[in-house]
């Protein structure tokens, strides 16, 4: 091989890397489209619903779970308007709407968040960009609710750790599933679900390579706990800007893990909504396990 033919070799492969970690199409999508439609309410996507937002004249879309009897979780971004223009904004919880019809919704009449992030904080550091909406149905009472991890760190059960110890199999990956409500499909008519996607990195901002697009901010990222319970360990934000300046969703100013989508760790959290679940659990009176 002639030395020219080695450097065009090596240039196309850094080419070739380069489009791998920088998607120029479609940085929120990995791959193959990985997300399908959700067409049966059964557990735990009968707790995931669409959330409507009216404000101004405008109707948009984000997605949500349910944490509690009368308690939903979303993005902070997806809500802000409840904050600055109350008197003309109205939020509403769909839970597994579907093409017209849910399975029960209620609207918003309460918002527990971080109320001194701006919505410029919110857009480029976006740790706090969460919302616990405040339901006047407590739907939850019918449909049930997720658990919520203290943490966006999946434990291990024993046999993978022993697994694991002796060699015999690879640390086990973070697979986690997200349902949520995106534009591009059916314009966020039809639940998805994207199976088996990872978690990337485990830190205040959680990185992640499940499918999504604009109308999922919100959605629950979550798995099945050993002991059987479906548990949300992060909530997805956003996707991170495409090499050529493609807004997708929401997008920080830095970011260290290209290959990844947005989301926020529980642990941000979860001493807010622990208080505020145990109220709720109180006002039902249901006694908490």
């Amino acid at each position: 091989m002639s030395t020219r033919t080695f450097v065009l070799c090596i240039a196309v492969l850094v080419i070739i890397d380069a489009f791998l970690n920088f998607p120029l199409f479609a940085g929120h999508i990995f791959g193959k489209d990985d997300r399908r439609p959700v067409l049966f309410p059964s557990p735990p996507y009968s707790m995931v619903g669409r959330i409507r937002i009216e404000t101004g004249g405008k109707v948009l879309f984000c997605s949500g779970s349910l944490v509690g009897p009368d308690l939903a979780l979303t993005n902070l971004h997806c809500v802000d308007q409840f904050l600055t223009n109350k008197n003309d904004t109205k939020i509403y919880f769909q839970a597994f709407y579907h093409k017209g019809r849910s399975l029960a919704d209620s609207p918003v009449t309460e918002i527990f968040a971080d109320y001194q992030l701006t919505k410029a904080a919110i857009s480029y550091e976006g740790y706090n960009d969460w919302a616990i909406l405040k339901l006047e149905n407590p739907i939850g009472l019918r449909l049930g609710w997720f658990e919520v991890a203290s943490t966006a760190k999946i434990e291990k059960t024993y046999s993978q750790w022993l697994s694991e110890f002796v060699g015999l199999s690879k640390p086990a990956r973070y697979l986690v599933d997200l349902a949520g409500y995106n534009g591009d499909i059916d314009e966020a008519e039809v639940l998805t679900v994207q199976k088996d996607c990872e978690i990337k990195a485990t830190s205040s901002k959680i990185g992640h390579d499940c499918d999504m697009n604009k109308g999922s901010s919100g959605a629950p990222i979550y798995y099945l706990s050993p002991d059987g319970k479906y548990t949300i360990v992060a909530v997805n934000e956003g996707a991170r800007l495409s090499p050529e300046g493609n807004n997708i969703g929401l997008h920080l100013k830095e970011y260290s893990y290209p290959r990844s989508n947005l989301a926020i760790d529980t642990a941000r959290f979860y001493p807010y909504l622990k208080t505020k679940l145990k109220e709720s659990l109180k006002q039902a009176n249901i006694v908490q396990q």
